[in-house]
């Protein structure tokens, strides 16, 4: 889609031969505009379902924006901070319960070598362990790093944009949107003055 896009805005700009100025500065935004796309799964029904938590960001020049690095781009240190210490705690999730896992294997391999009560003991214990590890596994599974949901996603894709738009001195009310259709495509620019 960013490929696109850019040879549409491209097509565009030589199309319309605008302002040296405007040209520039849409350029500019092609470059260090935000981009998503959301992770979705469609059932048998046509019905459409987005995948929590599941995006992947980039810049208009393609560079990918992953984990803390997406909400730095987008200017927001706080929830970039907040996904550093939820994918930290996602690790030592993951750590424990492989720890508990291996040492229950252990106990259990232990076991063979043993007889009498201790044999039973060792077992049980290392058997209780390898199931217990999976509640940590579990939850580091399903803890996601990221501190919002798809939606803010977009809305913080869709801020970082406008302001992008108003620091290279578009007017507030500037949207610059693909389009593209059967018989061709290009960039929509639309504002209010």
């Amino acid at each position: 889609m960013t490929v696109l896009y850019g040879c549409l805005v491209a097509s565009v700009l030589a199309a319309t031969n605008p302002q040296p100025g405007l040209e520039t500065a849409l350029r500019e935004y092609d470059q260090r505009r935000v981009t998503v796309d959301t992770v979705f799964v469609i059932d048998d029904h046509g019905g459409r379902e987005i995948i929590p938590k599941k995006f992947h960001a980039r810049t208009g020049s393609g560079t990918a924006l992953a984990g803390s690095e997406f909400y730095a781009y987008v200017d927001r240190p706080d929830l970039a901070s907040e996904y550093q210490v939820r994918a930290k705690r996602k690790k030592i999730l993951a750590v424990v319960g492989v720890g508990l896992f291996v040492t229950g294997a252990g106990l259990s391999l232990g076991s063979i070598a043993t007889n009498g009560r201790a044999r039973g003991a060792l077992l049980g214990s290392g058997v209780a362990m390898m199931f217990g590890s999976m509640v940590p596994i579990g939850f580091a599974t399903a803890l996601s790093p990221h501190p919002v949901t798809p939606a803010e996603v977009g809305q913080l894709v869709d801020d970082k944009n406008k302001r992008l738009l108003t620091e290279l001195g578009f007017p507030a009310r500037v949207t610059v949107r693909p389009t593209a259709s059967s018989s061709g495509g290009g960039a929509s620019v639309s504002g209010r003055f």
